[in-house]
């Protein structure tokens, strides 16, 4: 039995060709799994690509300086212009032959639930994480509360804001060490 996935890639963010590179991935061994795939870019200005070429549309305008080395002297996938551009989500239409979305994006609006509860308006399972996992854990602030609350064991850690950093930096980094030690430390943004 074959499932048709609509394979979501891109969008407006600085990870937009990291996305890329492992859309390319998904797309090349979806048929090993019994996969059909419908192609579904958001472009970096937000316009959505629906089609057969949409990677290769978005490969084709992408940063080669922000995509991964391991691919970014690689030829563009497929041909280009079979692709319908929407200026906004696409109608419910576009995901009609879809049994579900495979979003592989990275970053706000794509990956923090925003993108999940789209789809999910669209009356579509998605792999991976659902609206509420995707917006609590977008958040590292967030997680790490909802987490500790649950009795789950976190790793030490504390935030700082720009606006502490900025204030006094060698207050912050002595706070930071109080709490952490002298170890090397792990920066994530939240």
């Amino acid at each position: 039995m074959t499932v048709t996935v609509a394979l979501v890639f891109g969008g407006p963010t600085p990870e937009h060709e990291i996305s890329l590179a492992g859309a390319r991935c998904v797309a090349r061994h979806a048929a090993t799994v019994g996969w059909t795939v419908i192609p579904v870019g958001i472009a970096k200005d937000s316009r959505w690509l629906v089609g057969p070429d949409a990677l290769a549309e978005l490969w084709r305008t992408a940063d080669p300086e922000r995509l991964p080395s391991s691919a970014a002297a690689e030829a563009a996938p497929g041909s280009a212009g079979r692709f319908t551009v929407f200026d906004r989500p696409p109608p419910a239409a576009a995901f009609a032959d879809a049994d579900v979305a495979f979003p592989v994006c990275h970053g706000r609006l794509v990956e923090d639930g925003t993108l999940q509860g789209l789809l999910a308006w669209y009356g579509l399972p998605v792999i991976g994480c659902d609206v509420r996992a995707s917006a609590v854990c977008f958040d590292k602030r967030l997680t790490r509360a909802v987490l500790t609350a649950a009795g789950i064991p976190v790793a030490a850690g504390t935030c700082v804001s720009l606006d502490e950093h900025a204030k006094d930096a060698t207050a912050t980094a002595r706070r930071v060490r109080s709490v952490l030690g002298t170890g090397r430390l792990f920066v994530k943004t939240a």
